[in-house]
């Protein structure tokens, strides 16, 4: 994804085309469900383009042609039923390229040995393909990943036996786990759609994927940019040469930052759908009135989508308060603590309805009961919350109470009561 965002930029940046390619020749790695993962992890990202998709398996035709070329000119010969390309008895000298990030790179003649065009199975390899696909498509820019800078130099030696002008190269860093080793799937290797299953938002993936080797330079202080930003900003000749280190903790900021800004009703459509979509017995949140309240009140704890059920349980089930001790506040004591439930409970039960709809009025009524109960605010806020939601950290009391109502609110806080008693 972050090799399809790089193209996109510098496609972008130079007013030019994005052209979509599906490398399917390898059978046994290529199928329906591969194809649609990419076109779909796209889509939902937003990098639209403006050519294709071309798929290898179709261009069989046009591939076999330039090998037909290639064997005229004595550059290609058949070995073992699969052709080859004949390298050249010249030993002497180097290849040189300049790529766009690194520089010039140069790979002497004597490493590069003949090598496979067509497999026996009588499909191109990647290396003949793609070379042949850029001449064809007229790209001007070639944006991959550095494993394939070996491959560089002998598509050179493709370009030049057929006459063809070479494309400019720009060879990115590989990403690397915090431990800098290789990237696995329990640090982060999984796909884009593994990423929307899970919750996170295409904005953040993008901007996160986006630093794992560039940053506009004017903004080094920044961490966050829309796509607009990004376009406008890229430059491929400054992403960085090292290896991008994967950090976790980063792509949960942005997630975060970005689920903070959404606007209410953008956010509870999207939390929405990927509740209908995903969710699992949360899901239920949506078929009660209180769903919207419910939503919004853990709006600012959402990392991702997938973290709702843990945030927002309290809501859809009563709390299993096992240890008492938990409803008293730091250094208060359970007598305190009954005080103040006890006063809490007192004021709440003689409320009308208009007043359970305002979280505000309600932390009005709670403050009184502090006053009334001559405590501090810890012991009556804290025990209310702990026994509305049983969880040290959840949204304040008084909107645990707007949300869950006045008939389930007594509820709890009577079963609280009971247990302090």
């Amino acid at each position: 994804a972050r090799t399809a965002l790089f193209n996109y930029l510098s496609a972008k940046k130079r007013k030019g085309k994005l052209v979509l390619r599906i490398e399917d020749t390898d059978k046994a790695r290529s199928n329906k469900v591969f194809v649609k993962n990419i076109l779909e992890s796209l889509s939902w990202l937003g990098l639209s383009w403006n050519e294709g998709p071309f798929f290898q398996s179709k261009r069989l035709k046009i591939y076999q042609r330039y090998l037909r070329v290639l064997v005229k000119k004595g550059l290609a010969y058949q070995r073992e039923g699969a052709w080859w390309f004949k390298v050249g008895e010249v030993k002497e000298g180097e290849v040189r390229f300049l790529d766009l990030i690194r520089r010039e790179i140069s790979f002497p003649l004597e490493e590069i040995k003949d090598f496979v065009l067509f497999k026996k199975d009588k499909n191109p390899t990647f290396l003949f393909a793609g070379a042949i696909d850029d001449l064809e498509m007229k790209i001007s820019c070639v944006v991959r990943g550095e494993d394939h800078i070996s491959n560089t130099p002998r598509q050179i030696l493709l370009y030049r036996a057929l006459g063809a002008k070479l494309p400019s190269f720009a060879h990115l860093p590989l990403i690397l786990a915090p431990e800098k080793t290789k990237l696995s799937k329990r640090t982060g290797a999984i796909g884009v759609l593994d990423y929307r299953k899970t919750g996170y938002l295409p904005e953040a993936l993008l901007n996160f994927l986006a630093l794992l080797g560039f940053h506009p330079e004017e903004e080094s202080q920044k961490e966050v940019f829309s796509l607009k930003k990004l376009v406008s900003t890229f430059d491929i000749k400054k992403v960085q040469k090292s290896a991008s280190i994967f950090d976790i903790n980063k792509l949960n900021y942005l997630n975060a930052y970005y689920i903070r800004q959404l606007p209410s009703r953008q956010y509870l459509s999207q939390l929405g759908e990927w509740l209908k979509r995903w969710g699992g017995s949360e899901k239920n949140v949506l078929r009660k009135p209180f769903f919207s309240q419910a939503a919004l009140s853990v709006q600012d704890r959402l990392t991702f989508w997938g973290e709702f059920g843990q945030l927002a349980h309290f809501y859809l089930e009563r709390p299993k308060i096992q240890n008492v001790q938990k409803l008293v506040f730091k250094k208060s004591d359970q007598k305190l603590t009954l005080r103040g439930l006890i006063t809490a409970l007192d004021l709440l039960q003689e409320t009308g309805a208009a007043l359970w709809k305002s979280p505000a009025l309600l932390a009005r009524l709670l403050k009184k009961a502090v006053k009334e109960a001559n405590l501090s605010p810890g012991d009556v806020f804290w025990p209310v919350r702990y026994a509305l939601s049983g969880e040290e950290a959840s949204p304040p009391p008084q909107v645990l109470l707007s949300v869950l109502g006045k008939k389930e609110s007594l509820i709890r806080i009577k079963k609280s009561i009971d247990l302090l008693e």
